[in-house]
């Protein structure tokens, strides 16, 4: 009697064993869905509009949100929204879908424990994402001199006169702080620096965050600006910021600074 209850026991123990086993495979992490704007796609990285990079996996799957019919997918680039899957073993993005339009669902970018983030802006640039030349080259025709070129940008009435201006270019990997803008007046910053002619520079307006980036008049981040860098001794980018993110219409407007107009100063490209 006592023999059959043992054999009972182990038989009963062999049974639930592969039970067991597949526990693990049952409770394995579902991916991290992250919802937002692509700002670039380089390098191996998805940046999104917020500033936060991924990394991109080697075989992740591309395709359109909730396609119909024969429609093709919006491409994958810059101004496109997507929908990510985060694989958090690997910490990569698996999945895209893309979208002409903001996806609902999944969490913002900049709400992803930071930890899946590629760090942006360390006192020295992520090794991963160097080198710093621009992925879009330079454009065809152009012998690749050397141009003085100034950006100048008038800001909003409402920006806080403490506030600086920056530019963040993909050139810097899209850090918020990369190029600090000289102050002319009340409402208008400039810098200038060398750069070679037909260099394709994708660039956005920040006040030292993602946080504090601009917005066009609806209030939206909009497309990245572009700029090709002229044949010429010198050229001069015009530029204007309608909106801040965190200033948007309906809050209160501190008071400006007027002071005279000065000369911008002369800045190391990034």
């Amino acid at each position: 009697m006592r023999a059959m209850r043992v054999l009972f026991l182990l038989l009963a123990f062999a049974l639930a064993a592969p039970a067991a086993a597949q526990v693990p495979a049952a409770a394995q992490q579902q991916p991290i869905q992250i919802s937002g704007q692509i700002l670039d796609v380089q390098n191996g990285y998805l940046f999104f509009t917020t500033g936060d990079a991924f990394k991109l996996a080697q075989d992740a799957k591309i395709n359109g949100y909730h396609l119909t019919g024969t429609r093709a997918a919006p491409p994958f680039e810059v101004g496109t929204y997507a929908l990510a899957d985060l694989d958090t073993g690997s910490k990569s993005i698996v999945t895209v879908q893309l979208s002409t339009a903001p996806i609902k669902g999944g969490i913002a970018p900049n709400h992803v424990d930071r930890a899946y983030v590629v760090a942006l802006s360390p006192p020295v640039a992520n090794p991963d994402l160097v080198p710093k030349q621009s992925q879009y080259g330079h454009a065809a025709g152009y012998t690749g001199r050397d141009v003085l070129v100034t950006f100048r940008v008038e800001v909003p009435p409402n920006t806080p006169i403490a506030s600086d201006v920056f530019i963040a270019t993909d050139v810097s990997d899209w850090r918020a702080d990369a190029i600090k803008l000289h102050r002319l007046d009340g409402l208008h910053f400039a810098v200038t620096s060398r750069l070679p002619s037909g260099t394709i520079i994708h660039y956005r307006y920040t006040r030292g965050s993602w946080q504090t980036g601009e917005r066009n008049k609806a209030g939206q981040e909009g497309r990245v600006r572009q700029y090709i860098v002229p044949e010429a001794d010198t050229a001069q980018r015009d530029d204007t910021v309608p909106n801040w993110a965190d200033l948007l219409p309906g809050g209160a407007v501190p008071q400006i600074l007027g002071a005279p107009p000065t000369p911008a100063p002369v800045i190391k490209a990034p």
